[in-house]
């Protein structure tokens, strides 16, 4: 009798195990036409799938006996390595995993609006595909594409949530995909061995897994812009990806840890701007990157790990910050010492490694702020600032040489030129009465000498950010106040964005790009772009050693 039980109940337990593995196997089929067989879900509508293998073109009605057909089935057409095109209608919301699986001929398919999900492995190997629409689809599953070796352009919907694991990978002929605002997970390696040449991940991406190699052997990626909100970068990011040139990480970037093998053997990568908040560097991050010439560790650095720049042998330069407190030994391995410098402050681990490594060490001449190095442009512009009293930090070792300068800032820097001439009279300005603030003498000073004017509504704005060009005019302002203006001659012809300046700083500009105060970048003027401290300094360094 107990034999008996336990044969019966070894029975249920496969036919359980046989109906949660293969679901559409033990369904009662009926044949629609020679391409489709179906049965009727627990959804009221018609699940369809392969009548046979041979199929090649094939068209699915919206009803069948008087249901709607509102699923393909799990494996629905795999393996029909005959089929060309499927036409699915708009009553269709589930295509099940794997459902066009190795359809290699598999050139043109409609994804239904109310399907919102593609399942794993729905599209795995369709080499034959170049063009998909995903308008509506929240989230695309483990090996979606997979394979797709001709897919070369996709539609993303904005409303995409989540992309797993090896979504795109081997998508070699896909060169370009927008990631929405919106999405907030990459799975690993999903555009593993993909023909990207420029990606941009969004900042609403807070999720991307450990040992990810998203974009691990895209060969043709040369340019990376890394927005997501992540605490590392992840292990294998960019390994392998040989014509990377640039990647940039925004000055708001929350990343502490650069990842295992993040960047290794990224051979054409000659300079990086690290993460600001970047902590630590673990094994082999830039290991192999052949190219890189200078790197600038930012002025949160503590540790750098094994291999961490491992035959990187066009190294030449790498500059310190006084927060770092440990190197291990092998973070420099197999590269030619005798070629490099380390920047660094005297008595500290980096001088102590340069020493034990036979490393050529030099401390920094001008170190009263750790975030302004020898090798940085606006160096020399901060170290006379501050040496003529013109400009302090915000605190005693930082300068924030990238902060948004404000209209309280600039005329603080100005009254300073003026060694603190004494004031007539009070603010007139309705947010500028607390005589306790520090830009409270500077605004009196600059509004009494026409040097700055308020704004219509009565108000100063002293936490204003402050234009390139609005900074240009203060400038010239100040000049005419000073009576030293001389008319010049402003050569735009190597600036793009001259036209962009406002009708009000066409006098301001003009003097200052003439005397060589404004002098661009990249043959821009951007005059419009919120001026930064070191701008600032910049221009104003330019302004005392050239108006005499």
């Amino acid at each position: 009798m107990k034999k008996r039980i336990l044969y019966e109940l070894g029975i249920f337990v496969l036919f359980v195990i046989i109906t949660f593995i293969f679901p559409n196997k033990l369904m009662a089929y009926e044949y629609y036409n020679s391409e489709i067989s179906y049965y009727e879900n627990d959804n009221g509508g018609i699940t369809v799938v392969k009548a046979n293998y041979d199929v090649t073109d094939v068209t699915i009605p919206e009803k069948i006996n008087g249901k709607p057909v509102n699923a393909i089935g799990t494996f629905g057409f795999s393996n029909c390595d005959k089929l060309k095109s499927i036409n699915i209608p708009e009553t269709v919301e589930t295509i099940g995993a794997g459902a066009f699986e190795h359809c290699r001929l598999l050139e043109d398919i409609n994804i239904p609006k109310g399907v919102t999900e593609i399942d794993s492995n729905t599209f795995q190997n369709c080499e034959s595909i170049k063009n998909l629409s995903l308008e509506n689809i929240t989230t695309i599953g483990p090996a979606a594409f997979k394979g797709c070796i001709n897919l070369n352009n996709v539609v993303i919907s904005e409303n995409l949530e989540k992309l797993y694991d090896e979504s795109f990978k081997n998508c070699i002929s896909l060169k370009q995909i927008n990631l929405p605002y919106g999405l907030s997970y990459i799975g690993a390696e999903a555009f593993y061995n993909s023909g990207l040449t420029s990606i941009v991940i969004p900042s609403s991406v807070t999720t991307m897994t450990c040992y990810d190699g998203t974009f691990e052997n895209c060969y043709e990626l040369k340019n990376a812009v890394v927005n997501a909100e992540l605490a590392t970068i992840p292990a294998r990011l960019f390994k392998n990806c040989i014509s990377l040139t640039d990647i940039i990480f925004p000055n708001e970037s929350t990343i502490t840890t650069c990842g295992e093998s993040a960047f290794e053997n990224c051979t054409a990568l000659e300079n990086i701007k690290l993460p600001p908040q970047l902590a630590t560097i673990l094994e082999s991050s830039f290991d192999g990157c052949s190219s890189l010439k200078m790197v600038k560790m930012p002025n949160t650095l503590k540790s750098i790990l094994n291999y961490a720049f491992k035959n990187c042998i066009s190294l030449s330069e790498v500059y310190f910050p006084n927060t770092i407190n440990e190197i291990s030994d092998k973070a420099f391995d197999d590269l030619t010492f005798d070629k490099i410098v380390f920047y660094g402050y005297k008595g500290t681990v980096v001088e102590k490694y340069a020493s034990e490594h036979g490393i050529k060490f030099m401390p920094y001449s001008f170190n009263t702020f750790e975030d302004v190095k020898n090798v940085d442009w606006y160096y020399n512009a901060v170290k006379y600032v501050y040496e003529h009293k013109i400009m302090s930090g915000i605190n005693s070792s930082t300068f924030a040489p990238d902060q948004k300068l404000t209209r309280g800032m600039i005329v603080t820097m100005l009254y300073n030129m003026e060694n603190h001439p004494s004031i007539k009279g009070t603010s007139k300005f309705s947010d500028v009465q607390n005589k306790n603030v520090y830009f409270y003498n500077a605004v009196v000073w600059a509004s009494n000498n026409n040097v700055v004017s308020g704004y219509a509504n009565g108000k100063f704005g002293p936490d204003d950010n402050i234009t390139r060009e609005q900074l240009a005019t203060i400038l010239y302002n100040y000049c005419r106040y000073k009576g030293k203006y001389k008319t010049v001659y402003a050569d735009y012809s190597k600036f793009t964005d001259s036209n962009k300046i406002s009708s009000f700083a066409k006098w301001g500009m003009n003097w200052a790009v003439g005397h060589k105060i404004v002098n661009g970048s990249n043959g821009k003027l951007n005059p419009q772009g919120t001026a930064t401290r070191a701008e600032a300094a910049a221009m104003i360094s330019n302004y005392c050693n050239t108006i005499k």
